[in-house]
């Protein structure tokens, strides 16, 4: 019977992944590709083209068929599905670590490293070099006896801990529904949100219209509803998924997961020779050391804090003269914003609209002309280019060649028909918008 994992020709296939064929594609695919290392590490000398690049095939070949599984769990998980990716675990952690303490493969990139040939690769193929020797010894290549088997104990225990924490958020997610009956409640949101959750209580044969966790509903709701109360009540469940906050059941709650983590990654560090696990994590970012990273941190919160304080104020403000009654919570940002757009981009319109006429007729009279022919037109601040992506971007457009045009004239002169053309093409959108 046909394999879709086995499958490397074409993208992947979702609807024919079977959870009863996974694992054993995973186990063929990981015992061919141990006899196919066992095979480089018997060569004599080593290069890109005999061990750099056939091990990155055979890797390659390993994440295709296990991608696409993992995938498919996190967004559509069943029992079969999860009991297949959980069996799957333990064989992709003991492989990676046996390939991580294979000592004769670094000593193979390090015999390239050290070759004359090194010189002559690419910077592509020295960063890959350079970074595959870094990981065999964050691997932990150079333990022995006790501590290589500690090691793999550890690795082992982190896969299992960090896919239980996923089940329980994904759990979590899923448990949580609130069936509204009246689409009173939904004021505000579009047509085709409402038709989504009227779609979902469909599938449960429910009427009246179904509101859950995954990410479209939760977006169009927080985003769009008027109503202020459904707003806290789905961002509340959604922040407070998978712990011991909130109104989903607590059997779900990753607390456990997240301090066992954290005491196995610590131990994981201090077996390869480091301090602590962000001193571990760092040898493989661009920061140089934990301090330098929490002095950057510190400075930017310093350096924001103040234009962050404005901003909220500003948008408290604008919130006030909206007629809102209260403080501005966490719930209220998307919401709020989409009523700030409408109100920016109407301004920027005026904005441009009076300094391109300004720069083009001698009139002092014209950019005044130019405002108020746009806000006198019907239905300016519902039907223009705010409520159009495409418009917006041809309102980029026009404002960086303006931009442009302010400190080099050249720049004004080659450009000024393309702007009158966009221009010129903007107005006849919101005319047609509008009309």
């Amino acid at each position: 019977m046909e394999n879709s994992s086995l499958d490397f020709e074409h993208l992947p296939e979702f609807s024919k992944i079977k959870p009863d064929r996974i694992r054993p594609a995973i186990e063929s695919i990981i015992s061919q590709n141990r006899g196919a290392v066992a095979d480089l590490v018997q060569q004599q000398d080593f290069c890109w083209e005999n061990l750099a690049m056939p091990l990155s095939l055979l890797e390659d070949r390993l994440s295709k068929a296990w991608s696409p599984v993992r995938h498919l769990n996190s967004v559509k998980s069943n029992d079969a599905l999860r009991d297949a990716y959980t069996a799957c675990l333990p064989l992709l952690s003991d492989y990676a670590t046996e390939l991580s303490q294979n000592r004769m493969l670094y000593q193979g990139y390090c015999s390239i490293a050290d070759s004359d040939l090194f010189a002559d690769l690419s910077v592509a193929q020295k960063k890959a070099i350079e970074d595959s020797i870094k990981h065999f010894r964050l691997g932990g290549v150079n333990l022995d006896g006790v501590q290589r088997e500690r090691y793999q104990q550890l690795q082992k225990d982190l896969s299992e801990l960090q896919s239980s924490f996923e089940n329980n958020l994904l759990d979590a997610t899923q448990s949580w529904e609130k069936n509204i009956a009246s689409k009173n409640q939904l004021q505000g949101l579009p047509e085709y949100a409402i038709e989504m959750l009227r779609q979902l209580a469909k599938k449960k044969n429910l009427s009246g219209y179904r509101l859950t966790l995954d990410m479209p509903c939760y977006i169009a709701v927080i985003t769009y509803a008027d109503n202020r109360a459904l707003r806290r009540e789905i961002y509340e469940a959604y922040s407070t998924r998978a712990s011991d906050q909130g109104v989903i059941d607590k059997k779900w709650n990753n607390a456990a997961n997240m301090t066992e983590i954290v005491v196995k990654r610590q131990e994981k560090a201090q077996l390869l020779g480091f301090d602590t696990y962000a001193e571990y994590s760092l040898e493989t970012k661009m920061a140089q050391s934990v301090d330098q990273v929490l002095e950057f941190l510190y400075d930017l919160a310093q350096r924001s804090r103040g234009a962050a304080i404005c901003e909220v104020q500003e948008r408290q403000a604008f919130a006030n003269s909206l007629g809102f009654d209260g403080e501005l919570e966490a719930w209220d940002a998307a919401a709020l914003i989409l009523r700030i757009l409408p109100a920016f981009w109407a301004v920027g319109s005026i904005m441009l609209a009076t300094a391109f006429v300004r720069r083009i007729s001698p009139s002092p009279a014209a950019p005044i002309a130019a405002a108020v022919l746009l806000v006198a037109m019907p239905g300016f601040w519902t039907n223009a280019l705010w409520n159009h992506p495409d418009h917006m971007m041809v309102f980029f457009l026009i404002a960086t060649f303006y931009r442009a045009s302010l400190t080099d004239r050249l720049v004004a002169k080659r450009n000024l028909l393309t702007v009158a053309i966009l221009f010129a093409l903007e107005l006849s959108s919101k005319f047609q918008a509008i009309l």
